[in-house]
């Protein structure tokens, strides 16, 4: 019985992670909700975006668009 091929890691999907430079500048409720999103939707999402535009996919995932600025305080 043959072994599985073994898989490089230039052929396995890449993954952008937060830096912790990044991640400062981001507020923490918008953070958490794109991590949500690209959790839930499997969505690469990029973390050097102006935050407008990070907004804008937060706005875009939700209905009403602005629910997500308030469900991460006090947590």
């Amino acid at each position: 019985m043959a072994r599985p091929k073994k898989i490089k890691e230039a052929e396995q999907p890449r993954v952008e992670t937060i830096t912790e430079a990044t991640a400062q500048e981001i507020p923490f409720s918008l953070r958490r909700e794109l991590e949500e999103i690209a959790k839930n939707s499997g969505r690469v999402i990029d973390f050097t975006l102006p935050i407008e535009e990070l907004e804008k996919i937060c706005n875009r995932a939700n209905n009403p668009p602005d629910s997500w600025r308030t469900r991460w305080q006090n947590r």
